[in-house]
């Protein structure tokens, strides 16, 4: 009796086993055919983020290429540095003497450092290991990516600078959504990244017209 058992689990569990599909591994430095055979046009397409000839179309809202920035267009840069998770300099490509400081639109990280009678000061416990989580993710990301675009953001005249569209807050930042390209081709936004991986919140954006962060791009909010 016994021997029919083994025999009936035996043959069950070899059902089973044969049944189940096979799942293919793929590693980050693991090259195939397609990778080879990709490019910036096609590697890059995917329901949110992609790239055409002379835009970016993020969520099928599409911003136009531009020389300067200018608020809901996309201009190229390289990456300066990194102050923290949601902060960064960049150089316009088509400009090099223009170096400027962004902010991430609409989310907000971690601080790692604060201001303490006019002097900045590490922030500490979870706030200052959180930060440099989300610091260190922003950085790796940047510092790897092919090509990297900023889309200003119109805000609510916060900046001295007064333009007929305010892309500055107040402590003079370019408010920006960021997309890169990364090493593996990918088309990504990385505000987005940042809260998708729980380094980040959403914060300082609103469609209320009477708050001080509402932005009228509510295609940004998907």
């Amino acid at each position: 009796m016994k021997k029919k058992l083994f025999l009936k689990l035996g043959l069950v569990t070899t059902l089973f086993f044969s049944s189940m599909p096979l799942i293919q591994c793929t590693f980050p430095n693991q090259k195939n055919d397609n990778d080879h055979a990709a490019n910036e046009q096609n590697a890059t397409k995917n329901k949110e983020v992609f790239l055409n000839e002379n835009s970016l179309v993020l969520n099928q809202k599409e911003y136009l290429f531009s020389n300067s920035l200018q608020a809901n267009h996309a201009t190229e840069v390289k990456l300066k540095s990194v102050n923290d998770g949601d902060t960064a300099q960049f150089i316009n490509l088509n400009n090099q003497n223009q170096s400027n400081k962004y902010r991430f639109f609409g989310i907000d990280t971690p601080e790692t450092r604060i201001r303490i009678n006019n002097r900045f000061e590490n922030t500490k416990g979870l706030q200052y290991k959180y930060g440099k989580l989300a610091t260190n993710f922003t950085k790796n990301y940047l510092e790897q990516a092919k090509r990297i675009w900023v889309i200003p953001q119109v805000t609510k005249s916060f900046g001295k600078k007064k333009e007929p569209q305010n892309i500055y807050d107040r402590y003079q930042r370019i408010i920006a959504i960021i997309v890169l390209l990364t090493n593996q081709n990918n088309l990504i936004c990385l505000n987005k990244e940042l809260v998708d991986n729980g380094y980040s919140k959403v914060y300082y954006i609103s469609l209320n017209k009477k708050n001080p962060y509402y932005t009228e791009n509510d295609n940004y909010y998907w």
